[in-house]
């Protein structure tokens, strides 16, 4: 309605209120039949009571919280230490899978680390060493190390040595021995060597088991020596799985390609006798002499000190070990925790709703449902057309069908942004959280309980209140109705608070005891 209509509403309002003229508008709103007959007002006395907005929606019992828990790797499970309905606090073991190799890349995890720290030392190492002076130490290494290349290249140009001759037919006998040993086999005694060392293995696992579990009090936790008893039983449990594979391999006749490699380095070997014999070669001698270049080369580079190009590529040496460094030590982070993972603890208290495997089977992330009941939730839907009746903070009184004539009082607590469909109807979805001092005696619901919920839209007590028959909406939002004076019915306008389908709560503009119309009635 534009700013002129609006206008002409008021003035025909103010009119209206004025005088008699009320009646006038009150006469002319009459139907034309009524107004044929004998007609009389019907009316209603304005009283004071309580009047609540009040809308019914099915509700089901759900958890307050609910997770599915898993292992992130898919694994044999060990250890199932809980049942379906049992009550867990946060941080109990759940279940736990095997977990030997994932122990076992902690100590190649570990052993990598190790192996990145040093690297990390000898370049930083390599780089003082760059940036010191030459000292005479070093000029000595140079000098040693140019005259044995010049003696290398001495020793190339002269005859082959009987000692040379004799080294290359060792080698040719030793290759010619292994041949043959792959051949043959194994023999007995070689089986019952690798048995004992099979049997050595086990029982240094087992004694290092029985250390490991000596110090299993607070004591020795505390002052570490039970993780290096275990790393220990690690070191031994991989000695064991060493010595039972040397022990396959000897049992294990020579493969085609064994055999093969092997007559491979027969025939090296034999060439290389033949090479001794007939002298150095060309390509011998260009690399003896390539040794002295580089070696007379480095002799000068000590004495001229290093290039930029050389400390460039000594601090790029230096970073590249440190980003190894990192990475070794985020791998080895990785993989402690995948090995505390494979013990699955629960995230918060809550009881076992379902357990997805037995012990032996292979399981993953899927394994066990936890939900927190001690806080009862109650889901409901309520048509999109009363979607105003159902908001967050609206009271809500609960009526379980497993126990009638109980009633528990709850509040909306969430109320979903989006339309759902339920039954082929579009509905609005929401929850109820129940208070904890209305519920007597379960007090844990299980899920999925049916439940009836009147949903409190408003709330007025001890309100003045009349009939919706009697309102006359003037314009949206602006009400007035017919107040009875001295046998006449006069317009007045009042302020209206709630609106159910039977009465209207008058906030202003009436008082109790007031008589008001809610219409006419023929009488003929």
């Amino acid at each position: 309605m534009g700013r002129r209509g609006r206008w002409i509403v008021l003035g025909l309002a103010a009119a209206l209120l004025a005088g008699g003229g009320g009646y006038w508008w009150w006469q002319s709103q009459r139907p034309a039949a009524a107004q044929t007959g004998t007609d009389t007002t019907r009316t209603t006395v304005a009283r004071r009571g309580d009047l609540e907005l009040v809308t019914t929606a099915a509700g089901t019992v759900i958890a307050a919280h609910e997770r599915t828990l898993g292992f992130p790797t898919s694994a044999e499970l060990l250890e199932l230490y809980v049942a379906v309905g049992e009550q867990v606090a946060a941080g109990d073991p759940l279940a736990r899978i095997d977990d030997l190799q994932l122990r076992q890349a902690v100590s190649s995890a570990e052993m990598q680390v190790l192996k990145a720290q040093i690297a990390l030392d000898e370049a930083r190492q390599s780089h003082q060493d760059l940036l010191a002076e030459a000292d005479s130490l070093a000029l000595l290494e140079a000098q040693s190390a140019l005259q044995s290349a010049q003696a290398r290249l001495a020793e190339l140009l002269a005859q082959p040595t009987a000692a040379e001759v004799a080294a290359a037919e060792a080698s040719l006998a030793q290759a010619q021995e292994a041949y043959r040993r792959l051949q043959e086999g194994p023999t007995a005694d070689e089986i019952q060597q690798a048995q004992w060392d099979l049997e050595r293995s086990k029982n240094s696992l087992w004694s290092a088991q029985m250390s490991r579990d000596a110090r299993g009090n607070e004591r020795e936790i505390a002052s570490g020596s039970y993780d290096q008893a275990q790393v220990s039983v690690l070191n031994a449990e991989i000695a064991v799985q060493q010595a039972e594979m040397s022990l396959r391999q000897l049992q294990e006749p020579a493969t085609d390609v064994e055999l093969a490699q092997a007559r491979a380095t027969v025939l090296e070997a034999q060439e290389h006798l033949a090479t001794v014999r007939q002298g150095a070669t060309e390509a011998e001698l260009a690399e003896a002499e390539l040794a002295v270049a580089k070696a007379q080369e480095s002799l000068d580079d000590l004495q001229s000190g290093p290039t930029e190009t050389e400390l460039a590529q000594s601090e790029a040496q230096v970073r590249q070990a440190e980003l190894d460094l990192e990475q070794a030590e985020i791998a080895l982070e990785s993989a402690r925790r995948e090995l505390e993972q494979a013990t699955l603890t629960a995230p918060f208290d809550g009881t076992i709703m379902a357990v997805q495997g037995q012990v032996g089977d292979t399981v993953g992330s899927g394994l066990i449902t936890l939900a927190d009941l001690t806080r009862p939730v109650l889901e409901i839907y309520v048509d999109e057309t009363e979607m105003d009746m159902l908001q967050v903070g609206y009271e809500a009184q609960v009526e379980l069908d497993a126990l009638p004539g109980q009633f528990l009082s709850g509040r909306v607590t969430q109320v979903d942004p989006g339309l759902a469909s339920q039954g082929g109807m579009r509905v609005v979805r929401g929850l109820v959280e129940l208070d904890a001092g209305s519920l007597t005696k379960p007090t844990r619901l299980p899920t999925g309980m049916s439940a009836t919920v009147d949903i409190i839209a408003g709330r007025a007590t001890n309100a003045v209140l009349v009939p919706v028959e009697a309102l006359r909406e003037i314009e949206p939002g602006q009400y007035a109705l017919f107040v009875v004076e001295n046998g006449q019915p006069r317009l007045r306008m009042v302020e209206v608070g709630l609106i159910d389908i039977t009465y209207a709560e008058i906030t202003s503009g009436l008082e109790a005891g007031e008589v008001v119309s809610t219409g006419l009635v023929e009488v003929r």
